[in-house]
């Protein structure tokens, strides 16, 4: 599963692909809503999503990695299962695109019921998490971040 993600990773050799703007959030709420947000770079440019104050969880991919990302979350049945955050949900995935924002969640592990979560769905959302990792991970953010006065001393040979 996790070589099938590679296309992802690497640059497409043909010709430029069109814009999508588009984003990718992944919160994991029993680590009080952790998150983690992939966002393409025609949706913002780098040197204004790496500003100061932003979010340092936010990371800028190409167009095309957006792209393929998304079309394997399609066929893995993304939109045939976002139907929203579960109120007792563990993981969610939304993805934000032309203005509409589409959540798939999983409830939390202890209360998995066989209507709620079948072990194929429970899969498919794995496998969607485990290719916007991949994604994630393989983006490099250059977050930067200024100096308070008075915290770096001047001419002591550091």
């Amino acid at each position: 599963m996790l070589l099938a993600a590679s296309p992802f990773l690497g640059s497409c050799g043909s010709a430029p692909a069109a814009r999508i703007e588009a984003e990718v959030v992944y919160v994991d709420h029993s680590r009080a809503g952790f998150r983690q947000t992939l966002r393409s770079e025609s949706a913002q440019p780098r040197a204004e999503a790496y500003q100061p104050g932003q979010d340092p969880m936010l990371k800028i991919a190409p167009d095309a990695q957006l792209r393929a990302l998304l079309e394997e979350f399609r066929s893995r049945g993304f939109e045939a299962m976002a139907r929203g955050t579960l109120p007792n949900a563990r993981h969610s995935l939304t993805v934000v695109e032309a203005g509409n924002a589409r959540t798939w969640s999983t409830p939390a592990w202890s209360s998995f019921d066989r209507e709620q979560a079948s072990a194929a769905r429970i899969e498919e959302f794995v496998a969607c998490l485990t290719l916007f990792q991949q994604v994630y991970n393989a983006n490099t953010a250059y977050h930067s971040q200024g100096i308070p006065r008075g915290t770096v001393r001047q001419g002591d040979g550091r």
